[in-house]
């Protein structure tokens, strides 16, 4: 009896470490393939992430993701204002901007097309600055001349000096209000602008801009003007009122005033005070006369038929 159990206790123990190696191997298959599922995971995060450290190259560094754009676009806008009939550069004239794909016309620029637009293209009409750039504005048909006339416009020449041509900076293709000093029916003297917005066509029978350097006006330099019939009139009836000189204007068109606009007077020049023309036109007559109790020679001057002494 003692052999046979024996033999059972025997058998019992190889059973035992039978279960044992069984389950060993099948919790080591359980950690492999928990193993091997967490690398997939972490491979498929990487591919999408750009990178299977969430973001961190190594070393700790973290990792520079371009952005991608989607659904946008590029287009061409203007960088300045374009003047009708000059030839459109997209390097000096135009920039590119990002919008929305939804908001892009199929009449815009886009920058798939900037080998379109070398030497190629004229403005139609005034194209204004951060204006985005329009098939409807632009034309491949090359101008007869720089200098055309568009229907109901005039070419008119004035004179200016250096002061008055706002000291060279007023080149061909800027834009200048035009104004008037001249003298009222009692004599004061006023100052009104009566043409705004002028374009200058050129300056002493330059065309260009002189690569946006000043130009060199002398003490007569004329400079011709592109204005409407009406405004033509106005500045050639303005000569024979008083002295037409210019005043620089930024890019973008003028409005009209809100209300009428009255001319500068003397009184508005000092603060309301009374200040009349006499003090700033010539006397019509002077003289000098002896005083007969100092004996001194005292000034007098004629205004409006009234002497009166001038103060030392």
């Amino acid at each position: 009896m003692g052999a046979r159990f024996g033999a059972n206790i025997n058998t019992s123990n190889r059973m035992s470490n039978n279960s044992k190696l069984v389950f060993g191997i099948v919790g080591l298959l359980i950690v492999v393939v928990i193993i091997i599922l967490v690398a997939i995971i972490l491979v498929l995060k990487g591919s999408e992430g750009g990178s299977s450290l969430g973001g961190w190259a190594a070393g700790g560094k973290p990792q520079v993701v371009e952005p991608e754009f989607t659904g946008k676009t590029k287009i061409f806008v203007t960088k300045q204002r374009i003047e009708e009939n000059m030839l459109i550069d997209p390097d000096s004239m135009l920039r590119l901007e990002l919008r929305d794909i939804a908001e892009v016309k199929s009449n815009m620029f886009q920058e798939s097309q900037r080998p379109t637009l070398i030497n190629k293209y004229y403005a139609k009409m005034m194209i204004n600055a951060d204006t985005p750039l329009l098939e409807d504005y632009i034309t491949t048909e090359m101008p007869v001349s720089r200098m055309q006339i568009p229907a109901g416009y005039r070419a008119i020449t004035i004179t200016v000096d250096a002061r008055k041509g706002v000291e060279g900076w007023a080149r061909p293709n800027s834009r200048v209000d035009i104004l008037l000093t001249y003298k009222d029916e009692s004599g004061k003297t006023k100052v009104a602008t009566i043409v705004r917005f002028v374009r200058i066509l050129s300056v002493a029978g330059q065309l260009g801009d002189g690569g946006g350097q000043r130009m060199q006006i002398g003490k007569d330099t004329n400079i011709t003007l592109l204005v409407e019939e009406r405004d033509a009139k106005k500045i050639e009836l303005a000569r024979s009122y008083g002295e037409i000189s210019l005043s620089l204007v930024g890019n973008d068109p003028v409005g009209a005033p809100t209300e009428p606009e009255s001319p500068v007077t003397p009184e508005e020049l000092f603060g309301g005070q009374k200040a009349s023309t006499e003090e700033l036109s010539p006397p019509d007559g002077r003289m000098t006369v002896k005083d007969p109790r100092t004996g001194e020679i005292v000034l007098y001057e004629l205004r409006k038929g009234k002497w009166s002494r001038v103060a030392d």
